[in-house]
């Protein structure tokens, strides 16, 4: 890429290719920050007594949170763009991990903290399909599209493989902060090589 701009058609596909591989991970990293709560709730439940019912309401507050900003984070992608919005994502939610950690059984904190972590997530999904839509031709859109849907179902398997690993090494705190860790250096991983 000279002065910004694409001269070749092998130049062309070397690019699709980098970025669909960013995009790729980048997207899978994302379930590492948010699957981890599924492996570790049976551990804080023990540990601070708390209810299945209450357990919910922190669940719960991720998903309305990121219902509300999958509608918010599309239009911002479009005026920010994606790679300042999915930057912003990850180190959020690597935040929001690392904070979770130190939890110590308070419900209404929980909910908050994870509640932030579901808004911070939604901003990985709509900038990663605008990415690929910028990069690709509509008519290669289609496997573009298929390749990066497979990065939900393998990022969410390594998220309950590296989850469990840990949690059963560690302890559940140590289930938000190794994920974190790796997610950040994901983050890294994507400022460097993502593009719009």
């Amino acid at each position: 890429m000279s002065g910004g701009r694409i001269s070749t058609a092998g130049e062309m596909n070397y690019w699709r290719k980098r970025i669909l591989g960013t995009v790729w991970l980048t997207y899978a990293g994302f379930y590492l920050a948010r699957v981890n709560m599924s492996i570790a709730m049976p551990k804080i439940m023990g540990e601070y007594g708390i209810s299945k019912t209450a357990m919910g309401g922190v669940l719960t507050s991720l998903f309305i949170l990121y219902a509300i900003g999958q509608f918010i984070n599309g239009q911002l992608g479009d005026k920010f763009g994606p790679r300042k919005l999915i930057t912003v994502g990850i180190f959020g939610s690597v935040l929001l991990n690392i904070m979770f950690g130190f939890s110590n059984g308070i419900i209404l904190a929980m909910m908050v903290i994870w509640g932030l972590n579901g808004y911070f997530q939604s901003m990985g999904w709509a900038p990663s399909v605008k990415t690929i839509a910028n990069w690709f031709p509509r008519k290669e859109r289609g496997k573009a599209g298929g390749i990066l849907g497979s990065s939900y179902q393998i990022g969410n398997a390594a998220s309950w493989g590296l989850a469990g690993l840990v949690i059963g090494l560690w302890g559940w705190k140590w289930g938000f902060w190794v994920p974190a860790i790796v997610f950040a250096l994901l983050g890294l991983h994507w400022v460097i090589r993502a593009r719009n």
